[in-house]
């Protein structure tokens, strides 16, 4: 193959002139201008793959000689030339042309030529239709081809087509596009207005006819042009295309078309029988009229002939006789049916290239790729009209194809085969047993294909039966499509009546319709123009059988046989039915009601089958809009015919459409998968429904719709439906899909844009919730993420006043805390410990629109199902490595199930699999099987079940399969066919297992969410195993030790119920959609809806379930697992579909990296300190782990932090437990990284590998201490002794002390009044109250709660606290101070966590028991609790309890009362001295180093450890400790940190002081000792009595003024008479050193009164005062008693007064 510039190099241009010269000798004489083969021997070695534009010169030689050709820019007005065509039969004949000139852009922007006509056969006719096409040629070189003239011209003027333009429809071969539409391609008016140097000379003023202009009103040439014009108007260029002729079709067929043709694709029509159809005998008659001559001068024939053929006049096939080049001239007709009902459009052709051609001269329909067949053509006449004359012309056979249809001109190819849709039909009247068959074959095409199938059966029918009486049509369709297979229907129609008149306007308006023909071509339209793919139909078979008669039955009324029912039960709807001209019937319509039916009322209706997609509408149950060509079909094939009865329920719960088919009502989480936030455009969902119908005689007419009431007789179980879901929709205004989550992300982007301008303050917020809300993938990254600050957390013990700088710690021991670090195989367990493991090996991405809903592992081969295929991966768990590129492998397709959905799959050991179906509209549920080898195969049918819907399969130990089903409720189990084994009266049978542990088949149900197991041998009684409370159970099995596991759905939980019956929630979830059991290994693994896969567990010695988080996988869900039996699990996801391959055992590296640690200011850390599985820090784990730590000031760790540094083993780890010395240098932030070394991952007991916490201790630098309170305000007077309180604090919680210190030169020079003053004496004992102690812990403990909030947002949760114990107390960084903890903490002081049983109870509150416990010193922190109203701070109690010697550890925080004192040695204690009890406690979890912070011991006694009998031991659950070693484990197995086998020393007489964060001073000011007059304070707060090393200061200055010396008067008092009994008194008064404050004066014994100040205010040192009309009554004043003396008082800011008394005048 040439490529295009090869093509036209000079050696090849010259080697084809001679083939090019040698086939125009053989073809034209002379002046005979035709062309030839060698220019399509060019075109074939054209490259298709390049790129090249049809107007190139090198495009136009390939196939003409620039001598062949004259191009348009030689042509000149006046040229003359000649033209060839057909007047009359087949002979091609000459004409004259004269050139008028050349309009440029014209036709669709490329120019025209205009000529005048002139010849013989003009005379009488001024432009000819049918002549399009005709080759003109000047100085004997093609020029064009004829093909526009103007309508209503008195002369032959005419449009030229240039040739290089015409030859740009040879560029569309071979197009396998599928047809355009002609309405979608921009065409306008097929004209151009005249230039005025062109215009005739007569003007026009009739208007065109529809044979003429009207007949091409869309064109594409010229633009922005009327369909007509008026007189005055500029005349218009219309092509001369002779217009179709019909033949066969009847008036109403002719009338429909022409507005079809005309009016929608701008086609004109010949209507009344002005020609005929195809007629093979018309070429024997050309050849009589000299067909194939051309006439004139220097002339000779280059026509072909076509002689007669005995092929049938209905074939469409090219004539064998006919694959030679098409002359010149020749008339050709383009055709859009053949057979008994043809349509046809003649031209001319206008040059040939071998077998293809060109003609016309511009378009057909303009419709671009295309594949009409050709026909030759016979010329009958030349018809004269005023308008334009035209070409009475009939096809004689055909002859090739057109393949494209361009603006200026035809390309087609002689001898080749269109693509046509055979059409056959047979029309029965059987009232007078007629019967017709036609047949006829039509173009396929969007917009003729339709048309032409409407119009033909509309004339077969009238050919056969002519009525406008009323009549029943019966139609048979069968459409038989290439890609898809048969369509077949059958309907019903009522004619010249309306079947339903209450809803037919047309029918109430009488007018006459005949709905058949348009059904039909309906039919064809949605098949061959559908908007979703390119559909070829074969052939289209329609079978019409046509009654007499009304036919019609109308529902008068329908009532239910009962008003209420249960679900499960069966209602039955009456109908009473009124057929026409006959008695009414009654037919019955039976429903059985789905089973998971809520109570309330439900509709059901009633009516015919044409009319139920309006009922469906109206109860809210229609279909969505098609959204592929499959659902089309569907829709097709599930419309109801008219004459069957059909019933009707809406239901609740929704269902699914899957490939065009409903999925109807499966188990509810079987849907969520589908919505995902990953993709769009989801499945679309449609409420439930159920169906019921009956085929009848006769066509039903009428819709009705009552009531039924759904009642439960079992009212136990009334939650809500599950997993409804509204899916996302398109936008109203820009049609645009996206998901819920994507609007949720736009809508919030745009409201940030909005609030970008407003307060930084909602901004803040914003971004806080958006942080909130960060997905588990970030949490794993945490290693480089930004810490938390949390307040310190105490690791010291205070026991002395003062004490040591407090150490800190962070401890880590909590899920919620360990799970955000970051694992390398390493997983965090729902308890809070470490374990090493599930690694993940490999990843596959399936594709993202995978759902495996079941799988199977098979020798080395997964297979996988996932919607109606089954694939497999061959050795998926080979390669180590998780990267995604070395996992290139596909996923090998199996087998295409014949089902809509694959729902579930078993492997029998020989490798039979047994595949569970979903099937819709019906059809049965079937069970396929396959056998797998790793290679495709085809499945095979092994078992069928009356449900739509198998949901699960089971083998047993036998092989024999068990089948649940959707819908029913039923199991079945397969024998020699499936027999009936269970009936749960339930809606789903949703889950199944069989336990080889009880030889017993195990049912999950979804409605009430029970578990019921039936013996496979004997008795099949069923036995009820559990109730979830959820509407699904998932998922189930049983394992080796008798315990059941059951998933549910709903709200997804995970229960362990154990063998005797004991239940307990493990985990909880959105949902979980699988349970898997390992029976190799004896494990169950769960998938969940949050993308998790969970391993459960059960820990012996804390006697509770567990879980292992084995893989986060980043997707929405988890729907399918399976394993090797050798260690791997296989994860399948969906949304998007990944397989990942885990490895369930340690390998490779296993380490844990801790999140950031925060100090919160820069610190030295000291230890980090591993506990186990247990809380017990053994020195033995030492030797198994190493210990990195690194350390940097920034919130992240970057270049500025220490590299990671190898901890060293503490030298006291012996004594310790297992210690590390941490290398890191003083830092604010620091991280640790745990990798356990080979030897531990060897070992085979899962809980030695486990981590339980870890603890780093660690010293912030020190903080200066501040005041809190200064009861001195600056310029306060001060005298004689004055009490001045401070309140400092400390965040080290550091003891402080306070010095005062004074200056009488403003600073210069200090004197020391008291250098130490201290909050308490050391020598006095710790007073504080336990509430203050209280506040401490609570304040502690309320930072630890956000550790606990923290915690909800963990990827998986559990249902209780955590941990029973987790060994630790008051100052744990992660513990949780909420009510919730407090009750965990009381648990874990009782044996395993567990509630005492009563009868201890009993015994712990009889006072014989307490009698007894009080000897064996066994007062336990319950017996306590009950005895808190007694005063811990009542000295007289203390002192008797000292007595007593009565005072334990726990008992003194607890405060017993004194009559629960324990015996004692009788020896005399030494109150100074230290005494000691020993207990060995073989129950009890205690934690080291963890007292309560005002814990006190006074005097203990020495006895024995309390000791629990055998039998109490076994009550508790803990099984029998028999030794101290069992005491130990024991210990262990509450979490607890201290080695039991070790007695505790708790010392007595220790002073018990706690960690305080504030300290009240208080100091006794004499300051009489200093002179009177103003000095500045100085107060120093330092903490140097727990920092010997650079203390912290914090200052106080305050300015005071000390004034011993009391205020005088200076001058007065004066008094001044004013009246009877009235006297004004003033004085002056003065003090040295502060200023006055107040002056009183009272009048002998009444009440005092005030002066005012003169001139000023009573803040300085001397005033004058006035007292104003001050009452003083004579003896003869109102019977008063006569005033006689004053007494006045003075008082200065220092407190100091002065009083005397002065006689009135």
């Amino acid at each position: 193959m040439h490529n295009l510039d090869s093509m036209f190099s000079p050696s090849f241009r010259k080697s084809s002139f001679f083939l090019l010269h040698s086939a125009i000798t053989a073809v034209f004489l002379t002046n005979t201008v035709g062309f030839s083969l060698a220019a399509a021997a060019a075109a074939a070695s054209d490259n298709k793959n390049s790129h090249y534009n049809p107007l190139d010169r090198s495009f136009i030689e390939r196939y003409l000689k620039p001598s062949e050709y004259m191009p348009v820019d030689e042509i000149k007005p006046g040229m003359e030339g000649y033209g060839l065509t057909v007047f009359q039969g087949t002979k091609v004949e000459r004409f004259q042309v004269k050139v008028i000139g050349v309009v440029k852009q014209a036709l669709s922007g490329r120019d025209a030529i205009l000529v005048r006509l002139s010849g013989p056969h003009m005379g009488k006719n001024n432009i000819i239709k049918g002549m399009s096409g005709s080759p003109i040629y000047i100085n004997n070189r093609l020029i064009g081809a004829l093909s526009y003239g103007f309508d209503f011209s008195k002369e032959p003027i005419v449009g030229i087509t240039p040739i290089v333009d015409m030859l740009d429809a040879l560029s569309f071969d071979n197009r396998s596009d599928k047809p355009r539409h002609i309405s979608q391609i921009n065409l306008k008016e097929r004209g151009f207005p005249l230039p005025p140097q062109f215009s005739p000379k007569t003007s026009f003023s009739s208007s065109s006819s529809s044979s003429g202009a009207g007949a091409w009103s869309r064109s594409g040439f010229g633009s922005g042009f009327d369909s007509g014009f008026s007189s005055g108007s500029a005349p218009r260029m219309v092509p001369l295309l002779a217009p179709v002729v019909l033949a066969g079709f009847s008036n109403r067929a002719q009338a429909y078309l022409q507005k079809e043709f005309a009016e929608n694709l701008g086609l004109g029509l010949t209507l009344g029988g002005a020609a005929g159809g195809i007629n093979p005998k018309l070429a024997a008659e050309g050849a009589v009229h000299g067909g194939g001559d051309h006439t004139g001068d220097n002339s000779s024939s280059n026509s072909f002939s076509s002689s007669s053929n005995s092929a049938s006049s209905f074939s469409s096939k090219p004539h064998s006789s006919t694959e030679k080049p098409v002359a010149p001239g020749s008339a050709v007709a383009v055709m859009l049916s053949t057979g008994d009902f043809s349509a046809a459009g003649t031209g001319t052709a206008t040059c040939s290239f071998g077998k293809k051609f060109v003609a016309f001269g511009h378009s057909f329909l303009e419709a671009g790729g295309v594949s009409f067949p050709l026909a030759s053509a016979y010329i009958h006449d030349i018809l004269p009209s005023l308008a334009v004359s035209f070409k009475l012309a009939s096809p004689i056979e055909v002859i090739g194809t057109i393949f494209a249809d361009r603006p200026w001109s035809i390309g087609g190819e002689v001898g080749r085969q269109a693509e046509l849709v055979p059409l056959n039909l047979t029309v029965s009247d059987e009232v007078r047993k007629v019967s017709k068959k036609y047949h006829s074959k039509i173009v396929e095409h969007p917009d003729l294909t339709a048309s032409l199938t409407t119009a033909i059966v509309m004339s077969a029918l009238d050919a056969t039966y002519q009525s406008q009486s009323p009549y029943v049509v019966k139609v048979k369709t069968v459409v038989d499509m290439v890609e898809r297979g048969k369509l077949e229907r059958v309907d019903r129609f009522a004619v010249n009546f309306p079947a339903h008149p209450s809803t037919d306007i047309l029918g109430r308006l009488k007018i006459l319709r005949e709905p058949v023909s348009g059904y039909v071509g309906t039919l064809v339209d949605r098949i061959v123009d559908n908007d979703y793919e390119r559909t070829r139909i074969r052939n289209v078979d329609v079978d019409i059988t046509i009654e007499d008669g009304r036919n019609v039955s109308r529902i008068e009324k329908i009532y239910l046989d009962r008003g209420s029912a249960a679900p499960g039960e069966t209602v039955s709807v009456y109908c009473r039915l009124k057929p026409y001209d006959g008695a009414a019937v009654v037919e019955k319509l039976s429903f059985t009601l789905p089973r998971d039916l809520p109570d309330g009322d439900i509709a059901i209706g009633v009516c015919g089958g044409d009319e139920l997609e309006a009922l469906r509408k109206r109860m809210g149950v229609a279909d969505p809009s098609p959204e592929n060509f499959s659902q089309i079909l569907a829709r097709i094939k599930r419309k109801e015919r008219s004459d069957r009865l059909c019933g009707l329920i809406a239901l609740p719960r929704q269902s699914m459409i899957l490939s065009g088919e409903v999925l109807r009502n499966p188990p509810a989480h079987w849907i969520k998968p589908y919505f995902s936030d990953r993709a769009t455009h989801p499945p679309a969902l449609v409420r439930g429904e159920e169906k019921v119908s009956r085929l009848l005689d006769s066509i039903i007419d009428g819709s009705h719709v009552v009531a039924l009431t759904v009642k439960r007789t079992d009212k136990v179980f009334t939650k809500p439906l599950p997993f409804f879901f509204t899916p996302p929709s398109a936008s109203a205004t820009d049609s645009i899909m996206m998901t819920e989550q994507a609007r949720k992300a736009l809508d919030q982007k745009s409201k940030d844009a909005g609030s970008a301008s407003g307060a930084s303050q909602s901004s803040t917020s914003q971004g806080s919730q958006s942080s909130s809300g960060s997905s588990a993938s970030s949490s794993q990254t945490t290693s480089t993420s930004s810490a938390s600050a949390k307040p310190p957390t105490l690791w010291s013990q205070a026991r002395a006043f003062p004490h040591l700088r407090g150490v800190s710690s962070f401890y880590q021991h909590d899920e919620s805390e360990l799970r955000n670090g970051k694992c390398e195989g390493v997983v965090v367990d729902s308890l809070g410990r470490l374990y090493p493991g599930f690694k993940e090996r490999r990843v596959f991405e399936l594709g993202g629109e995978t759902r495996p809903v079941a799988s199977a592992y098979f020798n080395g081969v997964l297979y996988y199902l996932s919607e109606n295929k089954l694939f497999a991966l061959d050795k998926a768990a080979e390669k180590d490595g998780a990267a995604r590129d070395d996992n290139a492998k596909t996923p090998l397709l199996i087998a295409e199930l014949p089902a809509l959905l694959a729902t579930s799959m078993v492997v029998k050991s020989d490798g039979t699999a047994f595949i569970g179906t979903a099937q819709s509209n019906g059809a049965k549920g079937q069970v396929l099987s396959l056998k797998l080898n790793g290679a495709p195969t085809k499945p095979t049918v092994f078992a069928r079940v009356e449900e739509e819907i198998i949901t699960s399969l089971a083998l047993d130990d036998k092989g024999l399969l068990y089948i649940g089903t959707a819908g029913s409720g039923r199991l079945y189990r397969m024998e020699a066919e499936p027999i009936l084994f269970y009936d749960c009266k339930q809606a789903h049978v949703s889950a199944l297992g069989y336990s080889t542990y009880d030889k017993r088949i195990y049912v999950g149900t979804a409605e009430r969410g029970l578990v019921v197991s039936l013996s496979t041998e004997g008795d099949r009684a069923p036995r009820t195993e559990f109730e979830s409370g959820e509407h699904l159970v998932t998922g189930l099995a049983r394992d080796k030790a008798g315990n059941l596991y059951v998933a549910t759905a709903g709200q997804g939980k995970l229960f362990r119920i154990s063998k005797d019956g004991e239940v307990e929630t493990v985990a909880l979830s959105e949902a979980f959609y699988t349970l898997y059991y390992d029976s190799v290994e004896d494990r169950i693994y769960t998938g969940d809806a949050e993308g998790d896969v969970t391993r459960v567990a059960y820990d012996g010695i804390q006697r509770q379930a567990f879980f292992f988080p084995v893989c986060h996988t980043e997707q929405e869900a988890v729907q399918s697992l399976a394993g090797d039996g050798a260690g791997h699990i296989f994860v399948l996801t969906s949304n998007v579909g990944l397989l990942k391959v885990v490895d369930v055992s340690p390998s490779g590296t296993c380490a844990y990296t801790s999140t950031v640690l925060d100090a919160t200011k820069k610190s030295i850390f000291s230890r980090l300190r591993l506990y186990n599985a247990d809380g017990v820090s053994d020195s033995k784990d030492t030797r198994l782990f190493q210990v990195e730590t690194r350390s940097g000031d920034s919130s992240q760790p970057d270049q500025t932090w220490s590299d990671w540094r190898l901890c060293q083993i503490d030298p006291e780890s012996e004594t310790l437990g297992a210690v590390w010395l941490v290398p890191s240098p003083a830092a604010k932030y620091i991280q640790y990284r745990l990798t356990w070394k080979p030897e531990l991952l060897a070992e085979k007991i899962l809980r030695k590998r486990a981590v339980g916490g870890i603890e780093v201790t660690y010293q912030p630098s020190n903080s200066a201490p501040s005041f809190g309170s200064v009861s001195l305000s600056a310029g306060d007077a001060l005298s004689g002794s004055e009490t001045i309180t401070v309140t400092g604090s400390d965040s080290d919680m550091d003891n402080l002390l306070l010095a005062v210190e004074i200056s009488d030169d403003g600073g210069k020079t200090w004197t020391v009044l008291n250098g130490d003053i201290r909050s308490r004496k050391s020598g006095e004992k710790g007073k504080k109250k336990k509430s203050e102690t209280a506040k401490v812990n609570d304040a502690d403990g309320s930072a630890k709660a956000g550790g606990a909030e923290t915690a909800k947002g963990s990827d998986k949760e559990r249902p209780k606290e955590g941990r029973k114990d987790d060994g630790r107390k008051g100052n744990s960084s992660s513990s949780s101070s909420s009510s919730g903890e407090k009750e965990q903490r009381k648990k874990n002081s009782e044996i395993s966590g567990k509630k005492v049983d009563k009868q201890k109870e009993k015994d712990a509150n009889s006072e014989s028991e307490d009698g007894k416990r009080k000897k064996n010193g066994e007062i336990s922190g319950k017996d306590a609790d009950k005895r808190r109203d007694k005063d811990v701070n009542s000295e007289s109690e203390d002192d008797k309890r000292k007595k007593n010697g009565e005072i334990s550890g726990k008992e003194t925080e607890r405060s017993p009362d004194k009559d629960s004192k324990p015996e004692i040695d009788e020896q005399k204690q030494n109150k100074n001295s230290k005494t000691s009890v020993v207990f060995n406690l073989p129950h009890f979890s205690l934690e080291p180093r963890r007292f309560r912070l005002d814990q006190r011991l006074e005097e203990s006694p020495k006895e024995e450890a309390p000791k629990f009998s055998e039998r109490e031991v076994e009550k508790e659950g803990e099984g029998k400790p028999a030794s101290t070693a069992d005491a130990a484990e024991s210990n262990e197995a509450k979490g607890g940190k201290a080695q039991a086998s070790e007695p505790i020393e708790i010392a007595g007489e220790k002073q018990s002081e706690g960690f305080n964060a504030s300290e009240k001073f208080t100091y006794q000011f004499e300051t009489k000792k200093q002179k009177d007059g103003r000095y500045l304070m100085r107060l120093t707060l330092s903490d140097r009595p727990s920092n010997a090393d650079k203390p912290g200061l914090a200052f106080a200055l305050r300015d005071v003024i000390i004034d011993n010396s009391p205020p005088y008067i200076v001058s007065g008092p004066t008094f001044e008479k004013v009246g009877d009994d009235r006297l004004n008194i003033s004085l002056k008064v003065s003090d040295k050193t502060s200023e006055i404050s107040d002056v009183t004066y009272r009048i002998d014994g009444y009440e005092p009164f005030s002066f005012s100040v003169v001139d000023g205010l009573a803040d300085g040192k001397s005033l004058s005062l006035y007292a104003p009309r001050v009452f003083a009554p004579s003896s003869s004043s109102r019977g008063m008693k006569e005033a006689h003396k004053v007494t006045i008082e003075i008082f200065d800011r220092a407190g100091n007064s002065h009083k005397s008394t002065h006689s009135l005048p």
